[in-house]
């Protein structure tokens, strides 16, 4: 999207108040590689007590010069990752470069793709998990820990995971405000995954209002509470987002540019990602002649 090649429009959603459950659809076409396709995503925070996926997502990809569906997959695992692969693209450029501890708030499947995608970046020393449910918590510190060979610790408190750690992620459930702008140390990278609705928020906006430089996925990241909410109280102006991280991939703005910058990355997913990543896989699934052909 840096370069102006792909055409994402802005999403359409609805949401069951009975059962707290929103569905979004996410189309996107990318001229380069003449992929078209559509993500249709839930979100239901109480899903975890049933065993189910908070996220559970289909991809659909279709021939552009036709319209005509050419697979349809799973969009779960995609959803998980690429979001994972997002926030350590952001951390590469928004974060320092000696980074090595980690403060995690949410201890789910988003949980342990961000710590999984920021590995592959930095030389991660320690890890700080936090979750609002103690035994979730615990599963990821034993599962992660041996998954990635890490030293991590639980935290009784989003405070003890915010404090000292150089790059937080916050991909936790929550509507309201998990981390406090007092705790933020200067140069400290914020990575601002679980709030996608106007309603929700992990950052307070204090936290937003310190940050050198707010930097966002899409344009429709500037809707959800964590940026409307302070924006609604006067206390910040959408005129001080530094831009989109399209933008530093590509080279048009630098990211970060000092040691003691406070920098924040708040995403809610783009379908340009979901669009690439399901077509790379279709691509390699027909190579190996995987998956089941059929007539619809």
């Amino acid at each position: 999207m840096g370069l102006g090649t792909a055409e994402v429009p802005p999403r359409p959603h609805i949401f069951a108040n009975k059962f707290e459950t929103w569905l979004g659809v996410m189309p996107a076409y990318l001229a380069d590689s003449e992929a078209m396709g559509v993500k249709i995503v839930g979100d239901n925070p109480h899903n975890f007590k049933k065993g189910k996926p908070n996220n559970p997502a289909l991809m659909l990809l279709n021939n552009p010069q036709t319209g005509e569906p050419l697979m349809v997959m799973d969009g779960t695992y995609i959803t998980k990752f690429r979001t994972g692969a997002a926030g350590a693209v952001a951390a590469r450029y928004l974060a320092r470069k000696d980074s090595r501890t980690v403060g995690i708030i949410g201890c789910g499947s988003q949980g342990e793709a961000q710590l999984s995608c920021l590995k592959e970046l930095f030389k991660i020393e320690k890890v700080k998990a936090y979750d609002a449910i103690p035994q979730r918590r615990k599963g990821y510190v034993q599962n992660m820990e041996k998954k990635l060979e890490l030293d991590i610790t639980e935290a009784e408190f989003p405070k003890q995971t915010v404090e000292g750690s150089d790059i937080v992620v916050t991909c936790s459930t929550s509507t309201t405000p998990v981390i406090n702008g007092e705790w933020l140390s200067k140069g400290v990278h914020v990575n601002a995954i679980g709030a996608f609705t106007p309603q929700a928020r992990e950052l307070d906006s204090l936290t937003i209002g310190r940050a050198d430089k707010i930097v966002l996925d899409v344009p429709e990241a500037r809707e959800t509470g964590d940026i409307s909410i302070p924006v609604k109280e006067g206390t910040f102006d959408l005129t001080k987002i530094y831009g989109e991280i399209g933008e530093l991939v590509t080279g048009r703005k630098v990211g970060r540019t000092s040691t003691e910058e406070i920098t924040v990355f708040k995403t809610v997913g783009s379908a340009a990602i979901d669009v690439s990543t399901a077509f790379r896989v279709y691509q390699i699934a027909k190579s190996r002649g995987m998956g089941t052909e059929i007539d619809i």
